[in-house]
């Protein structure tokens, strides 16, 4: 949905016709689009800057989708950080939605912390048999595992 623009952010909303406030609800600060809430949001900046810190990486905020394409590595260490990515943006979507609804919403690092969590029970739940004993230590090293 994000890559296909599909998601209805308050500045679609209000294109569509709808007589509502276009803010971000995340942080009250700009215009809610989507490449405002998965990459200029302060909110959405803190999560990405939490996933970073755990993956001991660098995610571009504006490149983020092109970085999911053009990443280094093994297939499991790019899958892992690919799940981070769309996890991120995932739990971004729904805090917004509960913050919307609700008004509510958690700390960005307790949004990064299910979406790190989420991952591994990804990872634990996998066949290791197909994986090498690089991947196997790789995983084992940043405690994937």
């Amino acid at each position: 949905m994000v890559i296909l623009g599909a998601l209805r952010t308050n500045d679609k909303l209000v294109k569509f016709g709808m007589d509502i406030d276009d803010t971000c609800f995340l942080c009250a600060q700009a215009t809610e689009g989507a490449d405002h809430l998965f990459f200029e949001c302060i909110y959405s900046k803190q999560v990405i800057c939490c996933i970073n810190q755990c993956l001991k990486c660098h995610i571009p905020d504006r490149q983020v989708l092109d970085w999911c394409l053009l990443r280094n590595g093994t297939k499991v260490q790019i899958g892992v950080q690919a799940a981070m990515v769309w996890g991120a943006m995932y739990h971004i979507w729904q805090e917004r939605n509960k913050c919307r609804l609700d008004g509510v919403l958690i700390r960005p690092g307790v949004c990064a912390e299910k979406v790190i969590e989420e991952v591994k029970a990804r990872i634990r739940g996998r066949d290791f048999q197909h994986m090498t004993k690089e991947e196997i230590n790789w995983l084992k090293l940043k405690n994937y595992m």
